[in-house]
């Protein structure tokens, strides 16, 4: 523990690594649900006509649970980790590229692809359940198909349609791979570059960092900056410096 630089005590003070661990609690366990009921199950036919008997049925299902609490206290004091760049854009990107080399086996599969491709970068991006990305597919695929039909059937060229739409799908799938790729790594280098020395930078500050109780203020013992709950961004980004007690 340090002094605070305000009450000059520390009898209230402790460091926030230690204010997030005993803040938040993890739950786990197993469990098992077991019912109990009465079916009615068919029996051979007989000259009487057909029958049945009543038994007794019993299931039982197991499940597991998890979970995390946090006081508000340390959830405010945790520290700001960013995630690194996820790979999957520029993997995406890079099917992408190669998808139309597809066109030279069956054009069909250029179009299974994209559609692969797409939603799975969908679910790369956003929170959506799997269920409702598949859903989603499976409604695109078949209102593609729907709006394919309509085109191969105005008195047109067929082949000529097919050809068009398969080749403006071949020039999208490179284009949106390349972009995926060339932003993939530009993020990946700004991360290694950039935001990675930043956190490294600021967990030395934060690991610290004090919490007076008290007076409900952050200190940094090695500088003697003060601030509160709410300047921890702050004092992380000024390394520790700079900051005014709270008024």
């Amino acid at each position: 523990m340090a002094n605070c630089p305000i009450c000059g005590e520390q009898d209230r003070s402790a460091r926030l690594s230690a204010i997030v661990r005993s803040g938040t609690a993890t739950t786990t366990g197993h469990g098992t649900t077991q019912t109990s009921g009465t079916a009615a199950i068919p029996a051979p036919t007989s000259f009487l006509g057909p029958s049945a008997h009543h038994a007794t049925v019993d299931s039982v299902s197991h499940h597991s649970f998890h979970a995390t609490h946090t006081t508000r206290l340390a959830e405010q004091l945790q520290f700001p980790y960013v995630r690194p760049p996820s790979q999957a854009a520029p993997t995406i990107g890079l099917l992408a590229l190669f998808l139309p080399i597809l066109v030279t086996v069956e054009p069909a599969l250029v179009w299974i692809g994209a559609f692969l491709l797409f939603f799975a970068w969908l679910w790369s991006v956003t929170d959506l359940p799997s269920g409702v990305v598949i859903l989603l597919f499976l409604f695109a695929v078949g209102f593609s198909v729907l709006i394919l039909g309509f085109l191969l059937s105005l008195p047109v060229d067929s082949e000529s349609v097919e050809v068009l739409l398969t080749a403006l799908l071949c020039v999208a799938c490179a284009a949106s791979g390349a972009a995926l790729v060339v932003s993939g790594r530009r993020e990946q280098r700004h991360y290694v570059q950039v935001v990675r020395p930043a956190q490294e930078r600021a967990w030395t500050v934060w690991s610290r960092l004090h919490y007076c109780f008290r007076d409900d203020a952050l200190f940094d013992p090695a500088t003697g900056a003060v601030g509160s709950v709410r300047a921890l961004p702050a004092l992380l980004a000024q390394g520790g410096q700079g900051l005014l007690p709270p008024r």
